[in-house]
């Protein structure tokens, strides 16, 4: 991951009195992913993966449409400055070497960006498959926040199914065509997923709300993820 290094000198120059969440995400494009997975593995079950202050997640680009991308390492930090200091630990780290000599001959990065969740629900470990919404807000980005939150809100008190669901904003990187925000929702397995889909599609509430925001947000593609494998989750 030769361009990992791009995004992350942004972010360690940004990282300074942020309080919540961050997340970044590196996509890459391989046509060797049980060895993406295998050097992952053996990267985060090493000392230094086991004292790296971050959940990592690989995930598998499962249906993305005509996007590059055929797989994500996503990094969750509790803070800014949890990231800068695990990221200083990546730049030093004999064991990351040995990782990128091993992913750089067969794989090439296609994107990257850190994110900040905005709202972040339910607990992700538990899911396996993911929708992912990627959006381009050109209106005003708290009216949509504002709007979203009211309808996952009353989503769950109609008793909508959804264990995980979430809006991050996208802070820096080379995002897909200039996303500025995603949303997602998750679940166990695909049929799960494909029963939360048809729901949701058939929900009046939910045609309201895209209705609403429909002058202030477009949708840039929709992508289904599955979770391969994750390192270091909070019980």
């Amino acid at each position: 991951m030769k361009t990992i290094y791009t995004l992350l000198m942004t972010v360690m120059a940004a990282a300074t009195t942020f309080a919540q969440p961050i997340q970044c995400f590196f996509a890459i494009s391989t046509e060797s992913p049980r060895e993406v997975m295998m050097a992952t593995d053996k990267l985060m079950n090493s000392e230094f993966g086991k004292s790296f202050p971050a959940s990592v997640a690989l995930y598998q680009e499962a249906f993305n449409g005509e996007q590059a991308h055929t797989h994500t390492l996503g990094f969750t930090f509790e803070d800014a400055e949890t990231m800068q200091k695990a990221w200083s630990m990546w730049f030093s780290s004999e064991e990351v070497m040995g990782w990128e000599k091993a992913i750089n001959p067969i794989s090439d990065n296609t994107g990257e960006w850190m994110t900040m969740p905005l709202v972040l629900e339910g607990d992700i470990s538990k899911d396996q498959v993911f929708m992912r919404w990627a959006i381009d807000v050109t209106g005003d980005a708290n009216m949509y926040m504002k709007e979203w939150t009211k309808f996952t809100e009353g989503a769950i008190e109609r008793g909508m199914d959804m264990s995980s669901y979430g809006l991050s904003a996208v802070m820096a990187g080379v995002a897909d065509n200039d996303m500025t925000h995603y949303v997602f929702i998750g679940a166990p397995d695909i049929p799960t997923m494909m029963g939360r889909m048809m729901t949701l599609q058939k929900d009046e509430e939910f045609a309201a709300f895209s209705a609403r925001v429909g002058g202030i947000r477009t949708i840039l593609h929709q992508d289904m993820l599955m979770s391969i494998r994750a390192w270091n989750v909070p019980e």
